[in-house]
C-alpha cells in the first residue's frame, strides 16, 4: 500500500515538475494537426496540394516549435532515465550502417530519412504529451482523425 502512495506522489511530482517544456502549448497542437495531416492526407482531397510536403512542414514546424521538449530527450541523462529514446536512435544508426557498409549510399540516405521522420514524430510525442490531460486529448485526437480518415475511404 505504501508503494502505491509513494508510486502516486512521484507520477504528480512528474507532471507537476517545472521541467515540463511546452507550457504554452503551441507545439502541441503542432503535432496534432501533424498528426492530422498524416492520417488524412489532405493532398489526396485538395489538388493544388499534390506535391506539396505538407507532412514534412509541419514536423519541422513541430520540432521548432517544441525544440527544447525534443532536445532535452536527447543528452545522456535522458537516455539513462528513458532507454527507449536511446535505442531508437541506435536503430536509427545502425540503419545507417547496414547500408553503408554494403557501399549503398542511396539506400542509406533514403532509409535513414524515413526511419529519422519516424524518430522525430516519436520525440515530437514524447516531448509534449507529456500530461495525463494532453494524454487523454492526443488518443481523442488519434480516434477522431481515424475515423475522418476511415469515413472518407468509405465515401471515395
Amino acid at each position: 500500500m505504501e508503494n502505491i502512495r509513494r508510486l502516486e506522489s512521484d507520477k504528480s511530482e512528474l507532471f507537476n515538475s517545472s521541467d515540463v517544456y511546452d507550457r504554452h502549448g503551441w507545439g502541441f497542437v503542432c503535432l496534432l494537426l501533424l498528426i492530422s495531416t498524416l492520417f488524412i492526407r489532405p493532398a489526396d482531397w485538395v489538388p493544388q496540394l499534390k506535391g506539396v510536403a505538407v507532412y514534412q512542414t509541419f514536423i519541422v514546424a513541430a520540432l521548432i516549435i517544441a525544440y527544447r521538449a525534443v532536445g532535452n530527450q536527447l543528452f545522456a541523462s535522458q537516455l539513462a532515465i528513458n532507454p527507449i529514446t536511446g535505442c531508437i536512435l541506435l536503430l536509427l544508426t545502425a540503419v545507417a550502417l547496414s547500408h553503408l557498409t554494403n557501399g549503398f549510399l542511396w539506400g542509406a540516405r533514403e532509409s535513414t530519412i524515413a526511419v529519422a521522420k519516424v524518430f522525430a514524430l516519436y520525440l515530437l510525442i514524447a516531448g509534449v504529451v507529456n500530461t495525463p490531460q494532453r494524454l487523454e486529448f492526443f488518443v481523442k485526437w488519434l480516434v477522431l482523425t481515424i475515423s475522418i480518415m476511415s469515413a472518407l475511404a468509405l465515401a471515395d
